[in-house]
């Protein structure tokens, strides 16, 4: 019985921490810099793995 109720427990826990993680609300933001223009046919995007030239079209 008292396993059981640990169980259930675990699950609780489990199922809480999974709300409060999905509704935190932390976004990440990308950043785009258009004077930093590699080309005319694309544009320079700052994001947190560095900077990615992305197509206009």
């Amino acid at each position: 019985m008292a396993i059981r109720s640990g169980i259930r427990c675990l699950l609780l826990m489990v199922v809480i921490f999974g709300l409060i993680t999905a509704c935190s609300g932390y976004t990440v933001q990308n950043t785009v810099f258009p004077t930093e223009v590699a080309s005319k046919d694309c544009r320079m995007v700052k994001h947190t793995m560095g900077k990615t030239c992305v197509p206009i079209n």
